[in-house]
């Protein structure tokens, strides 16, 4: 069980602004925040529904506050600290409820503007670019900060785009080709290098075993381990073939290197893995390319759900601690997701997230 050493925790508080006027918390059943590096974050928030006297109509269901394509803000928080913006996006459905007894109730669900990305593609200069070049000119386009976007360094004569592909896959492809990651964070675009990495000690909270944890249900799994990946393709400007190949031991040497060796070697020793077809600018971009791949594979080895006290700084790209859970479960954690939920019972964040190997 965890022990509560902030009794600031008791008082949590959530506020929702619409079009920058904020609903009343009266009429706020539960509120919650499912954010992602892998898709667009999202956001439901139930109302208790209600008749108005005078004009016998629906309180919510027909003010036009709730319209789809109205933008919505999160706050979360607790009393006596300032509050935190955890959402920014629009609404995109309203799902009424009227039970046979009881309260009616309207559910107002919504994304993040990286929805809207998915749905467009938008004329960029693709001549003479970096990926990051074209991430900062979608973000300016999409009116999103361009704080998160990292110096992609290479340069390319031309960057095409896939038949059909909007923007938002296009992003992610590229920052695939380039070892990034691409999200949005309230208003922020992120196109970076991952900080899943051992070597970053920035964590934005550590947790112990009976003392701030609420659960974690950690899972290894031996299916997703391998020693090497290969890649092939070939020279996107010359078309002459490109092989590369990459083993843990050009990942670096020490004691977690030699015990996931060891492991490999306990399951049987798993087909390396192949990555075919692909066209590159240079062999070095290839070899980037597998180093990422062996990286995610590795780095996905122990993955895991975890529950604690509502926290906004729990945001996925961050890193946190888990301590006294034994030598296998304990150490860094990177996170994929988090939920956090807002209602009768209080805040609760839970997160998704993997273990940091290497």
């Amino acid at each position: 069980m965890a022990v509560v050493a902030n009794l600031d925790v008791y008082a949590p508080i959530c506020r929702i602004e619409i079009e920058g006027e904020p609903l009343p918390t009266t009429a706020v059943i539960r509120v919650s925040v499912d954010e992602s590096i892998d898709a667009p974050s999202k956001f439901d928030l139930t109302l208790n529904e209600g008749l108005d006297i005078k004009t016998q109509r629906f309180i919510w269901l027909e003010n036009p506050c709730l319209s789809p394509g109205n933008k919505v803000e999160i706050y979360f928080g607790y009393a006596g600290k300032k509050s935190n913006s955890l959402f920014k996006g629009t609404i995109k459905a309203l799902s009424p409820s009227f039970p046979s007894t009881g309260i009616p109730s309207l559910t107002v669900e919504g994304y993040d503007l990286s929805h809207t990305m998915q749905k467009k593609m938008t004329k960029v200069n693709d001549i003479d670019v970096k990926h990051s070049d074209i991430a900062r000119e979608l973000s300016t386009k999409y009116h999103l900060n361009s704080a998160g976007i990292e110096d992609s360094k290479k340069k390319y004569s031309k960057v095409e785009r896939q038949k059909g592909e909007k923007d938002y896959n296009f992003l992610r492809r590229l920052a695939n080709k380039s070892g990034f990651e691409f999200f949005l964070q309230g208003g922020t675009l992120y196109f970076r290098k991952p900080r899943d990495t051992k070597n970053n000690k920035k964590t934005v909270k550590t947790f112990q075993y009976r003392k701030n944890l609420i659960s974690f249900s950690p899972r290894l799994s031996m299916a997703s381990l391998i020693s090497k990946v290969v890649v092939s393709g070939w020279n996107i400007e010359t078309t002459k073939p490109i092989k590369v190949s990459l083993t843990l031991k050009d990942l670096g040497t020490g004691p977690d290197i030699s015990s996931l060796e060891k492991l490999i070697k306990a399951s049987e020793g798993p087909e390396p893995q192949v990555v075919e077809d692909k066209a590159f600018s240079s062999e070095d971009e290839a070899k980037d390319i597998a180093k990422v791949e062996l990286k995610k594979a590795i780095n996905n080895f122990i993955q895991g759900s975890l529950e604690s006290i509502g926290d906004v700084d729990l945001r996925p790209g961050n890193n946190i601690k888990i301590e006294g859970l034994g030598e296998m479960f304990s150490g860094n954690y990177y996170i994929k997701s988090a939920k956090h939920i807002f209602g009768k019972s209080g805040y609760k964040t839970t997160l998704q997230v993997r273990r940091i190997v290497i």
